[in-house]
């Protein structure tokens, strides 16, 4: 088998072994990497829910515990989502045109 095998990463990816590290739909997220993340949203300051139709849990729970602990939400996402009514702000718009203007906005405070 290829267990121990000496194939470089380029072959692993021409013939199919290799994959990128996400966790596709109908998969589970390690335990460790959601514990992870309700920690952070329970110790964040500021929560950005991005481009989400907040309908696929556990992650869509996130930034519902960080409401839960007075964190401002801004949603970005040009549909409502289940979301909206928690959001501090919904900004209408496409992530990459939101984040850019956020981006330029706070390296002009910085």
């Amino acid at each position: 088998g290829l267990v121990g095998s000496d194939l470089c990463i380029r072959d692993s990816i021409r013939i199919g072994l290799a994959r990128t590290d996400v966790v596709w739909f109908g998969e589970v997220l390690p335990q460790e990497a959601i514990d992870s993340a309700v920690a952070i949203a329970r110790s964040c300051d500021f929560c950005f829910s991005v481009g989400t139709t907040s309908l696929v849990h556990p992650a869509a729970s996130l930034p519902l515990i960080a409401v839960e602990n007075g964190v401002p939400l801004v949603e970005i996402n040009p549909h409502e989502t289940p979301l909206s009514h928690q959001a501090d702000q919904c900004l209408r718009t496409a992530a990459s045109q939101a984040l850019k203007e956020i981006a330029v906005q706070a390296r002009a405070v910085l």
